[in-house]
C-alpha cells in the first residue's frame, strides 16, 4: 500500500508538471508498403530521461482516483505536436 501511495504521488506530479508523453507507433499496410494509421502510447517521463510504461503507474492511478486525470491529460495534449515528422 505504501508503494501505491508513492506511485500516486508520482502520477499527481507527472500530471501537474506535464511529465507524460505520447508516442506514436506507425501501423503499416505491408501490402502497400506505407503507414496507414498510428497507435498512440502513453508514457510517464522520468527525471533521468527514461520512461515508465502504463503498467507501472496506472494501477496506482486507478486505485487513488487519478485515472480520469491521466485520461484528461492524454486528451487535452495537442496530438499534432507529437506527430512524427
Amino acid at each position: 500500500m505504501a508503494e501505491d501511495v508513492g506511485w500516486a504521488t508520482r502520477v499527481r506530479d507527472a500530471i501537474d508538471k506535464d511529465q507524460f508523453s505520447l508516442w506514436f507507433q506507425p501501423i503499416y499496410a505491408i501490402a502497400e508498403g506505407k503507414v496507414y494509421d498510428y497507435e498512440v502510447l502513453l508514457r510517464m517521463n522520468t527525471e533521468n530521461g527514461g520512461y515508465i510504461l502504463p503498467g507501472g503507474f496506472m494501477p496506482a492511478a486507478e486505485r487513488f482516483g487519478l485515472a480520469n486525470n491521466v485520461d484528461r491529460w492524454t486528451i487535452l495534449v495537442p496530438a499534432s505536436a507529437h506527430l512524427p515528422t
